[in-house]
């Protein structure tokens, strides 16, 4: 019985049929061909939560399972593709990401995703996950999610708009109407759902909520009517946005949100001193109930001391969970751009978190020490997931501004939190610091001995990561349970005058000190780019000390088992220390620009001469001749860095096998 693979059509298209063998031939005509076709895969969805106020935010799950020989791990081998029945797209990203600005699609396996508004006719969402395993047929699971409005939520009086204009159109029917933030708050004291706006385009000041008794409870802080998002105006004191509603898991608030809102503080990094350290917090939930769901959307945050405060200690006892934030632009902060002591079940999508240009590193904190980098979990608990991120760090350690080691881009920290914390990261574009153990996903202990740090599950999918000039590895995966596929690592010439050294692309950072556990979960990457641009005496992976070796990929040999492979290695400046056979040709246009082109140190001008070439941002897809095309063997991603399916190339199309490197390029039709 001949098969058939059908292109360019959808379900009820009609396609006609003929056949012919020998002297016999018959035709006929199929109008459909939706019905479910069977596969050993299965896959079970659930969510951290189902049903909530819009905004909503949520995590996702796909617990997967597949015989197919492929599949040694189903949380990393088994590829998902994320649908949310939500389209539309993200405004808060610094550039246009490679992958686009879609937010209906996420990759992994866990998602996550926040609803803006309820579904039109208040039907559910219904979110689907198609998983492949490069074997059998794919499988579509799905599962409901109820986004309920607002303006029913919080009908009426249980809403109050506040303008000190009196400027009072395009409030909700039959909100209670004030001038002042306190008279509104006063007004909502005690209900159980209570939802206070703000005019857009006015100025406020700060917007403490205290409501500690009750359970079941909702808070709402927003915006109302047309025009510009309305500001928060910071001083030296004072959140911008706080909650006190209890911070024990029992008896606090079912949720709370904070959307459309622009925050804006009085700190300035590029100007910063040890004395200008006052500036307070943009949004403040470290006395929200910890298992409270606390959800931010579309906001805009500026010159602030924290941009996001869920816990106020590095050491705390109680991790604060179920927090979701997305479309929110986080910029110019003195301590962190987003920040828990403890934390997890967190998913953020469509951020942006950046410095600006012109920054002042060893400045702005208490003793002349650096401000911090976007994002620090201290101990990390459940599962953190990133989806379609831009986060960039030129912030220095404490205490080494003259030695320009910049701050992680993210800090995930995993010792003495939970057993077994998940990792998921999705399409994220990372600047500045390394993406390795300490300067982009830290794995360390935060504060207990290294020997209790934790083995975790982690999935880097998607990573398009420009290195500064910074001494040590990138990346660095200390953690067993980790798998890297679908990356570009750049490191771009190195700045006039540096003699900064630069190590392996890839190691582990040393195994003996991770932990019981880390060393035997397998660790594996593949179908990643590593990309060397440099010109100068450092170019091709010299060590710290200048010697010459030759370009590798350092080693994750400690880790039974393990796989590195199908890897594009680029060092076309390379001039000496046996360079590998060139991949060229590479695709080298820029696909967006960096936001970045210097860095202010003490006692320093920001260094104008240094620039990126269109290079440093370009896809490095293989282009036709290049010799990756089709030489991938053994283990390569299923979907390449654009969502391509690389199972239809291993299906026996014209290239028979998939390529080397994150893009599967010229996919034929």
């Amino acid at each position: 019985m001949p098969s058939f693979k059908f292109r360019g059509f959808e379900t009820g298209d009609t396609v006609s049929l003929s056949a012919a063998q020998g002297a016999n031939s018959d035709s006929a005509t199929i109008a459909s061909w939706d019905q479910s076709v069977s596969t050993p895969i299965t896959n079970t969805l659930s969510a951290t939560r189902t049903e909530g106020t819009a905004p909503f935010g949520t995590i996702l799950l796909a617990d997967t399972a597949s015989p197919a020989d492929r599949v040694v791990h189903p949380y990393h081998d088994i590829e998902n593709v994320w649908s949310f029945d939500d389209p539309g797209s993200f405004d808060a990203l610094g550039n246009t990401p490679i992958w686009g600005d879609d937010k209906n699609t996420a990759y992994g396996p866990r998602a996550t995703h926040v609803f803006a508004t309820p579904k039109p006719g208040n039907e559910d969402y219904t979110v689907t996950c198609v998983s492949h395993d490069g074997e059998n047929v794919p499988h579509t699971a799905s599962i409901d999610i109820k986004v309920n409005d607002p303006n029913t939520v919080f009908a009426g009086s249980d809403t109050a708009v506040v303008s000190a204009a009196s400027n009072f159109s395009g409030a909700p029917s039959g909100a209670a109407q004030f001038t002042t933030i306190s008279a509104a708050r006063t007004h909502l004291s005690g209900r159980t759902n209570a939802r206070l706006l703000l005019r857009a385009g006015e100025t406020f000041g700060s917007v403490d909520i205290s409501e500690t008794s009750g359970s079941g409870r909702r808070y709402y802080v927003g915006r109302f009517g047309s025009g510009n998002r309305p500001i928060i105006s910071l001083g030296t004191s004072g959140n911008g946005v706080s909650f006190n509603t209890g911070g024990g898991g029992s008896g606090a608030f079912e949720e709370v949100i904070v959307s459309g809102l622009d925050i804006r503080g009085t700190y300035d990094a590029t100007t910063a001193t040890s004395s200008s350290n006052t500036t307070a917090d943009a949004i403040n939930f470290s006395n929200t109930g910890r298992n409270t769901h606390k959800t931010v959307w579309d906001c805009r945050i500026r010159g602030v001391g924290k941009g996001i405060r869920l816990e106020g200690t590095v050491a705390f006892s109680q991790a604060q969970r179920n927090f979701y934030m997305g479309n929110t632009r986080i910029e110019n902060w003195l301590d962190y751009g987003v920040f828990s002591g403890d934390g997890g079940d967190w998913g953020l999508s469509g951020c942006t978190v950046q410095q600006p240009t012109g920054t002042i590193n060893g400045q702005g904190k208490p003793g002349g020490f650096a401000d911090h980098g976007p994002f620090r979990i201290s101990r990390a608990y459940g599962c953190v997931v990133f989806s379609n991120n831009d986060f960039s760090s030129f912030n220095s350690w404490s205490g080494n501004s003259g030695n320009r080691v910049f701050q992680p881009v993210i800090r995930w920290n995993t010792g003495n939190g939970e057993a077994n914390p998940e990792l998921v990261i999705d399409r994220f574009r990372g600047e500045g610091g390394q993406f390795t153990t300490y300067n982009a996903v830290q794995n360390d202990t935060g504060g207990g001995p290294t020997s209790t740090r934790n083995p975790a599950w982690i999935v880097v999918d998607r990573v398009h990561h420009i290195l500064s000039d910074h001494p040590g590895n990138s990346p660095n995966i200390p953690l067993g349970g980790t798998t890297l596929r679908n990356c570009v690592f750049v490191v771009p010439n190195s700045r006039a005058g540096w003699s900064i050294g630069f190590r392996n692309f890839l190691d582990t950072g040393g195994t003996g000190p991770n932990g019981a556990g880390n060393t035997s979960r397998r660790q594996e990457v593949y179908s990643c780019a590593f990309i060397d641009l440099r010109t100068d005496a450092l170019s091709g992976n010299r060590t710290l000390s200048n010697t010459d070796r030759d370009y590798d990929l350092g080693g994750i040999g400690a880790f039974t088992p393990h796989f590195v492979g199908n890897n594009i290695e680029h060092t076309p400046r390379m001039n000496t220390g046996g360079a590998p056979s060139d991949q060229s040709p590479l695709d080298t246009n820029a696909r967006y620009a960096p936001l970045y082109d210097g860095e202010r140190w003490t006692n320093s001008s920001v260094d104008t001469s240094r620039g990126y070439s269109d290079e440093v941002t370009a896809s490095f897809a293989p282009q036709s001749g290049s010799s990756a095309i089709g030489a991938a063997t053994g283990k390569v991603s299923l979907l390449d860095m654009a969502g391509n399916l690389r199972s239809d190339v291993m299906a026996g199309l014209t290239r028979a096998t998939p390529s080397a490197g994150p893009f599967e390029p010229g996919l034929e039709s």
